[in-house]
C-alpha cells in the first residue's frame, strides 16, 4: 500500500516540475505533505536499511541512497513515475561508458538502454538550440532598444 502511495506522489511530482528531490529531509517532507499515509514511511525504510552503529555521516549518506531507492521502487511500479534510469544512463554516456556496458546495465534494470538515451540526447539538443535562438531574439531586441534609448536621450 505505501509503495503504491509513494509511486503516486513521485509521479505527481514529475508531472508538476520534473525535478527529483534528492535531499532526504525535503524528500521526507514532500512525502508527508502529499500523502499523510506516508507519514513515517521514510523513517521506517531508514531504520530497516541503515544500522544504528554507523557514524552520523554514513547514516546521512545512506539516507541519500534510500531516496534513490525510493525513486527506483516507484519506477518499478510505474515507468512514467520518474526518469532516474534515464538520468543514470545520461551520466554513464557522459562518462564514456560503452553502449554494450550501458545495455547490459539496462538489462539489469539499472538504467535506460543506449537507444533511449541517444534519442533523449537528440531531443535535448533540438530543444536547446531552439531555446538559445529564442533567448537571442528576445535579448537582442532589448539591447537594441537600450542602445537606441541611450543614443537618442
Amino acid at each position: 500500500m505505501q509503495i503504491q502511495q509513494l509511486t503516486k506522489v513521485i509521479y505527481k511530482q514529475k508531472q508538476e516540475n520534473e525535478t527529483m528531490e534528492l535531499n532526504p529531509e525535503n524528500f521526507q517532507k514532500l512525502l508527508t505533505e502529499q500523502d499523510p499515509l506516508l507519514e513515517g514511511f521514510f523513517e521506517e525504510l531508514t531504520n530497516a536499511l541503515v544500522p544504528e552503529r554507523r557514524s552520523t555521516t554514513n547514516q546521512e549518506e545512506a539516507k541519500k541512497s534510500i531516496v534513490g531507492f525510493c525513486y527506483l521502487l516507484a519506477g518499478l511500479r510505474n515507468k512514467f513515475a520518474n526518469s532516474i534510469k534515464l538520468d543514470i544512463g545520461l551520466y554513464l554516456v557522459s562518462s564514456g561508458t560503452s553502449s554494450i556496458a550501458i545495455n547490459t546495465l539496462s538489462n539489469a534494470g539499472i538504467c535506460a538502454n543506449y537507444k533511449t538515451i541517444a534519442n533523449h540526447k537528440k531531443k535535448l539538443a533540438n530543444i536547446h538550440s531552439g531555446s538559445i535562438n529564442n533567448y537571442f531574439k528576445l535579448n537582442v531586441c532589448i539591447i537594441k532598444l537600450l542602445i537606441i534609448h541611450i543614443y537618442f536621450c
